[in-house]
């Protein structure tokens, strides 16, 4: 399924290209601030980060960032099939765009950030997915100063 985007002309439409435009409620100011988030789908933009990006991983995550020259993050998920079943890797998805959701103020701007989870990420609880992808962030300078 296919989410509707709001283009910039103001009308819903599908597409791959477009921004999600979320208000949200921003922690540390205590106030509301819009999110622009890019979802990445192409295949050849993942095999030019596997091949050029740079890595980070441990036991239940792998990431690689390279920097887009854009104003904007994009991130893509990759969760394998040897992870578990469907419903096993829907949540883990879901877990992990949620992270990146809580955290994305605290990230640098202009980058494309590739999370591959690995088989242990199937069988581990929310706080130790968060644990990883923050401590993977550290290693790769994504955390604003």
């Amino acid at each position: 399924s296919r989410k509707c985007l709001l283009g910039m002309d103001g009308n819903v439409s599908t597409g791959t290209t477009c921004f999600f435009i979320i208000p949200m409620f921003h922690p540390d100011e205590g106030s509301f601030f819009v999110k622009y988030t890019v979802s990445l789908k192409e295949n050849h933009i993942f095999r030019r980060l596997y091949r050029k990006g740079n890595t980070a991983a441990d036991s239940r995550l792998a990431m690689y960032v390279r920097k887009n020259g854009r104003n904007t993050n994009r991130l893509g998920l990759t969760v394998s099939t040897k992870v578990g079943h469907a419903v096993v890797r829907n949540r883990l998805r879901r877990r992990l765009r949620e992270i990146y959701r809580l955290h994305e103020h605290q990230l640098v701007r202009g980058v494309d950030v590739v999370v591959v989870a690995r088989v242990r990420a199937g069988s581990s609880y929310y706080g130790q997915l968060e644990e990883s992808f923050l401590r993977l962030c550290r290693k790769l300078e994504l955390m604003e100063k």
